[in-house]
């Protein structure tokens, strides 16, 4: 992520996330096949290798992010929403706190980054119910068999 500020006199800033590798892509289409051909070998293995590194590292981001909202989810079930502490969340996830907030700014960007995993998967089943082509009622028992697990 990326922080800029936009209004010096009111302190105000806007949060700009960009993508390192959509970056680095965006740098590379601007390359025609000819000039990476004709580029020093060298050089264009060190943008692979730039590119391959921002690939695990965001690879790693949202495998930890993940991390925590398994361990946010299995608090929230035992203890519910309002009783868990990101102190919970951090032992559950086997984190520091650091960790954590480094990844999430606080409990309330867990919640909703759980609600909206929990709404993609909903309207991820609804698709797959839909795309198989049979009766609503099919439809609706297939979502009820499927969601139940």
């Amino acid at each position: 992520d990326i922080l800029f500020y936009c209004d010096r006199r009111h302190r105000s800033a806007t949060r700009l996330q960009v993508g390192f590798v959509g970056l680095i892509e965006q740098i590379l289409t601007g390359f025609s096949q000819s000039s990476v051909a004709a580029a020093d070998r060298s050089e264009y293995s060190v943008v692979d290798k730039i590119v391959q590194r921002a690939n695990k590292n965001e690879a790693h981001v949202e495998a930890r992010r993940q991390q925590i909202l398994e361990a946010a989810s299995t608090c929230f079930a035992r203890q519910g929403f309002h009783q868990t502490s990101v102190q919970d969340i951090c032992q559950e996830a086997g984190l520091s706190a650091g960790a954590v907030y480094r990844y999430f700014s606080g409990k309330e960007h867990i919640i909703a980054a759980s609600c909206l995993e929990s709404q993609q998967g909903i309207v991820d089943l609804i698709r797959e119910a839909k795309s198989q082509g049979k009766s609503p009622l099919k439809t609706l028992d297939f979502i009820i068999e499927h969601g139940m697990n």
